[in-house]
């Protein structure tokens, strides 16, 4: 049965504008793909094109593409995976494509030939028996790139571009539990020294050198933090002896920083816990670094 009103509207573009409504308006949308697909007992679907083109996001000019086929194209390399954790991104977004007893609308990038478009996808049933679903394919890749860049700014240091504070206590909620759980707090030795001493144009390039270092050792859940001026945090998931391994390599990495410049020594004081009890960690970690400076700095100190 036809909309009540579309022989109307049809004829109105056609005596008006001169075009024809179904071509125009209706098919000629470069900025969407709709399809329908019986869902499959592995929940998977046969996409067919009924407006559109997947050419358009990258895949083949061609009237079916699997689901299975453009979810494998999940680009995972994007600020809200970056901060979220690409595992639970990846999850979070194939469970809800996949979930086809309910409607669906969410967005997402995939990554085809080098490029990546986000688009977003709303579904449908179209009839339960026959396991019969409607998808909508809208490309938005112009209005996410905006979101995404607002989004990552909000979550990483303007300087170093390193997490910030925000991120670190999220990333905290998410993770404390987590196994191999350490939490390392990191100031850099005499670095007051190196701002009166070189300047803070050169201070801030020490600052993002030294940046480059920690997050040399990220992982999807090992990340690090600037608090702020010459602090850091770092969350790290592994054994005690790999930990004070990269902490080793940090504090000799950080003294090579300003091995070439006369006059001018920086290295950095550690303080590490594993947190075994998980209460005041950070605080706890802060106070064994300052128990590292006591020692003589350039060094770190850890409590199991």
């Amino acid at each position: 049965m036809k909309h009540k009103y579309l022989d109307q509207s049809l004829d109105y573009v056609k005596k008006t504008y001169q075009k024809d409504g179904y071509e125009d308006i209706i098919l000629n949308r470069t900025d969407k793909i709709i399809c329908f697909g019986e869902v499959s007992k592995d929940k998977d679907a046969e996409l067919h094109v009924v407006i559109g083109n997947f050419s358009t996001i990258g895949f083949p000019d061609k009237p079916t593409l699997q689901l299975s086929t453009l979810l494998s194209h999940l680009d995972l390399e994007n600020a809200y995976a970056d901060v979220g954790g690409k595992k639970e991104y990846y999850d979070s977004i194939i469970n809800e494509v996949l979930e086809f007893s309910t409607p669906t609308n969410l967005t997402f990038p995939v990554h085809n030939h080098g490029k990546r478009h986000w688009v977003r996808l709303t579904t449908f049933c179209v009839d339960p028996k026959q396991r019969l679903q409607s998808f909508h394919f809208t490309i938005v890749t112009d209005f996410i790139k905006y979101d995404e860049q607002l989004y990552r700014k909000s979550h990483r240091d303007s300087l170093t571009d390193l997490f910030n504070k925000y991120t670190l206590d999220y990333h905290y909620g998410l993770r404390y539990k987590f196994e191999g759980f350490h939490v390392m707090y990191l100031d850099l030795d005499d670095f007051k020294e190196l701002n009166d001493t070189l300047g803070h144009a050169e201070g801030n390039k020490y600052l993002k050198q030294f940046a480059k270092i920690l997050s040399s050792y990220d992982s999807d859940y090992t990340r690090f933090y600037r608090l702020g001026g010459d602090e850091f945090v770092g969350f790290l998931f592994a054994s005690s002896e790999k930990v004070e391994e990269v902490a080793n390599e940090i504090i000799k990495r950080t003294i090579d920083l300003t091995s070439h410049i006369e006059d001018v020594s920086t290295s950095v004081s550690i303080g590490i816990i594993q947190a075994t009890v998980r209460e005041n960690v950070i605080e706890k970690a802060d106070k064994l670094m300052y128990k590292a400076k006591e020692l003589g700095k350039s060094r770190y100190v850890l409590e199991i």
